[in-house]
């Protein structure tokens, strides 16, 4: 490799590395989550779909990550 093609290379990474890494968002549903007031059911997913059911008429559920990728779906079933 020729002195002048380092740094090239250099700004070639540099810049690869500040682009966004790919989102993998087909199988992005929230996970990780815990019912911590009230009552909430969390269901496991079912094809693109998470459902929660709630069955109090206040509930707080805490979340490691809550993200919804396309074409996925969050469904909150809330009394009444």
């Amino acid at each position: 490799m020729s002195q002048r093609s380092i740094p090239l290379l250099r700004v070639f990474l540099a810049v690869l590395l500040a682009l966004p890494a790919p989102v993998r968002a087909q199988n992005t549903l929230p996970s990780g989550g815990h019912v911590v007031a009230g009552s909430a059911a969390i269901g496991a997913p079912a094809g693109n779909t998470l459902t929660i059911n709630q069955n109090s008429g206040r509930a707080v559920v805490n979340w490691n990550t809550f993200s919804v990728g396309q074409p996925n779906t969050v469904q909150f079933n809330q009394p009444g």
